[in-house]
């Protein structure tokens, strides 16, 4: 996998007598991968759901953010890794805390702190392609990280904004496709059977279950224009800007810092 997306980045290069910079193929490389990765989660999805619905788990924020990485890292535009970055960062980290928690205390089905977490398949076992297609919500950050401190791009608020609005568009879009209805999932499994589904939190809060406030707007109960317009203001608030803000916050200090540890070692090597 890791050697097909080198080589793919190696074809991209520049031709002779262009100059390249010396992070154009791990950049390409790591962007290659995204995309590849995501091939095969579009794979893993139409297999485990069934068209119709396979195709609604490819608008998650996390893949769509996936995949625009990928196109981003391999084009070198920072500014799109920034703001998928900051996108899923309350979803992501939340996540990795989730799966410490599961790996600590013994178990991985049901044993999720924030509610968050998933490993499993809609047949409720643990396989590894169920492992393999949620393990980006692991390692996309730090390769995410990893690039825009190679490209000293720090984070600035405009990124949050950006995320914000990003994230916005995601939500309607979502809320404009995918029917509110019981939708027929056709799994290997279990065969075919009726399942609720909750794209983006399109119908009600996802995770921090132990936090009530967060569900008083839920469309479950409140599934009418109104609601509709009510619940989507107070999710995209709160998760974009109260949620991601503090997380912003975290991954502008890596990124910071990570570029400071790096400026002074450059000026200890150099003698300054």
């Amino acid at each position: 996998f890791i050697c097909f997306a080198l080589c793919v980045s190696m074809a991209c290069q520049p031709k002779i007598g262009v100059v390249a910079s010396d992070f154009s193929t791990v950049h390409r490389t790591i962007g290659t991968m995204f995309l590849l990765y995501h091939a095969y989660c579009t794979k893993y999805h139409f297999d485990e759901y069934g068209r119709i619905v396979g195709s609604y788990q490819l608008l998650w924020l996390c893949n769509i953010s996936l995949f625009g990485s990928g196109i981003g890292m391999i084009l070198d535009k920072p500014d799109v890794i920034a703001c998928t970055v900051v996108a899923v960062s309350t979803g992501h980290y939340l996540w990795v805390f989730d799966t410490f928690y599961m790996f600590f205390s013994g178990g991985f089905l049901g044993n999720s702190l924030f509610g968050v977490a998933d490993y499993t398949t809609v047949s409720g076992t643990i396989t590894f392609n169920s492992v393999w297609v949620s393990s980006h919500h692991l390692w996309f950050i730090p390769f995410c990280i990893f690039y825009l401190r190679k490209k000293r791009r720090f984070l600035t608020v405009r990124d949050l904004h950006y995320s914000a609005l990003y994230i916005s568009i995601v939500a309607a879009l979502t809320a404009l496709i995918v029917p509110m209805e019981c939708l027929e999932v056709d799994n290997p499994v279990r065969g075919k059977f009726c399942m609720y589904i909750n794209i983006n939190m399109f119908r009600r809060w996802w995770g921090l279950e132990g936090l009530e406030f967060l569900h008083m707007f839920d469309r479950d109960d409140n599934n009418d224009m109104q609601g509709l317009v009510v619940y989507y203001l107070f999710v995209n608030f709160v998760h974009n800007y109260v949620l991601n803000g503090y997380w912003f916050l975290v991954l502008r200090w890596s990124i910071s810092e990570g570029l400071a540890n790096v400026n002074k070692k450059k000026n200890e090597e150099e003698g300054v």
